[in-house]
């Protein structure tokens, strides 16, 4: 049997209800929607490595952010210096770093999100393909029947933001690549963070 994938532990998920159950023995409640949000992630103008294409006045702060750390700072600045572009290496320096300011986030219409239909589907995928070695997780991946690799074709087309395939080809006969299965479950579950914990 696989290993349960990463990115199955501590998943974080956000909802209006509440768990806790009331005093006087009413119901929990529940979400006041049915379709979950689940994510809200912005693609950066740079992602995946075309920083020639972004424009200053059209960038927010993930754009500025090249080093993904939420924050504006000299590490930034390093990084566009290193992807060839002075001008937002600059930008960043004199009005963000300097001044202390902080640019805009991006607005929610921008960020793709996804159901807890869509977040369901791929822990199961995930749970699926398992962990080990790289022909081990491609076996798993392709022993998929032919409405599940239809679904995740359609999510990773959606997150990857290129046109759906032609409905009227075989899913059969196209392969998933093991890297774009884990780029949807990276993007969709969200990147988990490590936590340390201090032992005395």
């Amino acid at each position: 049997m696989a290993k349960k994938h990463k990115n199955l532990d501590n998943i974080p998920i956000q909802w209006d209800g509440d768990l806790s159950k009331p005093a006087d023995g009413s119901a929990q409640s529940s979400p006041d929607r049915v379709d979950i949000v689940w994510g809200g992630e912005y693609t950066p103008c740079w992602y995946p490595n075309n920083h020639a294409d972004c424009v200053i006045e059209d960038m927010y702060f993930e754009d500025f952010d090249i080093i993904e750390n939420d924050i504006l700072n000299a590490h930034d600045v390093v990084g566009w210096i290193a992807a060839g572009r002075y001008d937002i290496a600059n930008y960043i320096l004199t009005e963000f770093v300097l001044t202390e300011l902080q640019p805009d986030k991006a607005p929610s219409s921008l960020r793709k999100t996804y159901t807890w239909g869509d977040v369901s589907f791929i822990i199961e995928i995930a749970d699926g393909i398992g962990t080990g070695s790289r022909r081990a997780r491609e076996a798993r991946l392709h022993k998929f029947d032919k409405d599940t690799k239809k679904r995740l074709i359609h999510l990773i087309c959606r997150v990857k933001g290129e046109k759906v395939y032609d409905e009227e080809k075989e899913v059969g006969d196209i392969q998933i690549k093991l890297e774009d299965a884990d780029l949807v479950i990276e993007r969709v579950l969200g990147k988990m963070r490590v936590e340390n914990a201090n032992v005395l």
